[in-house]
C-alpha cells in the first residue's frame, strides 16, 4: 500500500491504477488531489506558502551562519587577547630583568613595570 501512496505522490500511473484495483481509497485520493491541483487559487496559495516557508529556511541558514562566524571572531578575539596578555607581561619582565641589570633599585623598577617586588627579586 505504501508504494501506491508513494506513486500518487510521484505521479507514477501504472502504480496508482494497480493500487485502484486493489484499494478504493486511491482512486478517491486521486480525485481529490487532481480537483485541488485544478484549483488555480489554492495552488497560488500552496506556492505562495511554499515560498514563504523557504525563504524562513533561508533566512535561519544565514543566521545560523552569521553565529557561527561571530563565535569564531569572539572565540579568535578572546585568544588574539589572552596571547597579547601574555607577551605584554614577558615583554614586562624582560624589562624589570634589564632594569635590574642595570642595578636600578627594586622598589622603583616595580613602581615602573608594576611588576611585584617578589617576581623581581627572583630575576
Amino acid at each position: 500500500m505504501l508504494e501506491v501512496w508513494l506513486a500518487l505522490i510521484d505521479g507514477e500511473g501504472g502504480l496508482i491504477e494497480m493500487g485502484k484495483e486493489k484499494y478504493e481509497i486511491v482512486e478517491e485520493v486521486q480525485k481529490q488531489l487532481e480537483e485541488l491541483l485544478a484549483d488555480e487559487e489554492l495552488r497560488a496559495i500552496v506556492e505562495y506558502r511554499e515560498s514563504a516557508l523557504r525563504d524562513e529556511n533561508s533566512k535561519l541558514y544565514n543566521a545560523e551562519q552569521k553565529g557561527k562566524k561571530e563565535r569564531t571572531k569572539a572565540t579568535g578575539k578572546k585568544s588574539g587577547l589572552k596571547q597579547g596578555k601574555k607577551q605584554l607581561e614577558e615583554t614586562t619582565i624582560e624589562i624589570a630583568k634589564k632594569l635590574k641589570q642595570e642595578n636600578m633599585s627594586i622598589e622603583k623598577i616595580a613602581e615602573i613595570t608594576g611588576v611585584e617586588k617578589e617576581k623581581i627579586e627572583k630575576l
